[in-house]
């Protein structure tokens, strides 16, 4: 925050303590606190966007219900251990690979005629990574 101005540090304070509110909240509700490596708005956030009419529409529900299908289809998965590390490995699997990390690339070489091919998509390499037991995985820093 060294190099924010004062305003700046206002704003990054202010999400910094709604995030955690939010992450509280969740753990409360016995909810995965990860819900995704690119989240800008808390739940409580997102409902004050909406106009009233949405507002009351779409009131007792938030992103985690888009969540639970795939914390469903991960919880069923026999072949690895349930770990928040597998977890966030699963939902980005699920939600950023074919929605943004896919797309992009394909996007991009199409943009300058170029063949692409992207690797590690084989289903049984990503369940022979995810089998992998956490205690051995990389930690940051190693």
């Amino acid at each position: 925050m060294r190099g924010l101005n004062f305003a700046e540090r206002g704003r990054k304070a202010s999400y910094d303590r709604q995030f955690s509110c939010e992450v509280l909240r969740r753990a409360l509700l016995n909810r995965p606190v990860f819900w995704g490596g690119a989240e800008v708005f808390s739940d409580s956030q997102k409902q004050q966007l909406l106009s009233p009419r949405l507002r009351k529409r779409f009131a007792g529900l938030s992103s985690w219900e888009a969540l639970r299908p795939i914390r469903q289809r991960f919880e069923e998965k026999k072949a690895w251990e349930p770990s928040p590390l597998n977890w966030m490995s699963y939902l980005d699997l699920n939600l950023r690979l074919p929605e943004l990390l896919l797309m992009r690339v394909d996007k991009m070489s199409m943009a300058v005629s170029l063949e692409a091919r992207v690797p590690f998509l084989d289903h049984k390499f990503v369940e022979l990574a995810m089998s992998i037991p956490e205690e051995i995985k990389p930690r940051v820093g190693y």
